[in-house]
């Protein structure tokens, strides 16, 4: 092992982790500084590899937040932040991509129907509300959702 970074080495690497999963800006540090630990200034390098990467629009905190988002349309705001949040994004880009989300009362909606047409044995209120908010959807709107349903 060389003692000296090579730039290229690094550039190859952060693309290869890119090629094999989508991952944030945070994420992707971190892979680089476990893999180039030993080396020195490997601070300035990976900094000066991921702005590269950046300007080839190869990484996007805000892109990945919103397939994020789009992937868990069925689950509440509260659900969507946690796995925002898991995935490295920063709290300024999770906030924007909530902000832009449609309403949480259709979605929660859409999911107790889904749940209602699934199950085999009529759907207490109290296992309504269970499932919504295992869901991450907010109290205000489960109540509205159950009161639907209890009609």
């Amino acid at each position: 092992m060389s003692t000296e970074l090579d730039t290229q080495a690094l550039m190859n690497e952060a693309l290869k982790i890119l090629a094999e999963y989508h991952c944030s800006e945070q994420r992707l540090r971190l892979a680089l500084e476990k893999r180039f630990a030993g080396f020195p200034d490997v601070d300035k390098a990976i900094d000066t590899a991921i702005s590269r990467i950046k300007e080839l629009h190869l990484l996007s905190d805000k892109t990945l937040a919103e397939s994020i988002a789009f992937r868990y349309l069925s689950k509440g705001n509260r659900f969507i932040a946690h796995k925002l949040k898991q995935k490295g994004i920063q709290e300024n880009t999770i906030t924007a991509v909530i902000e832009n989300l449609e309403d949480e009362y259709p979605r929660a909606l859409d999911a107790a129907r889904n749940k209602m047409a699934r199950s085999k044995s009529p759907e207490t209120v109290t296992n309504l509300f269970r499932f919504l908010s295992s869901r991450g959807f907010p109290y205000d709107v489960i109540s509205e959702v159950s009161k639907e349903f209890a009609r």
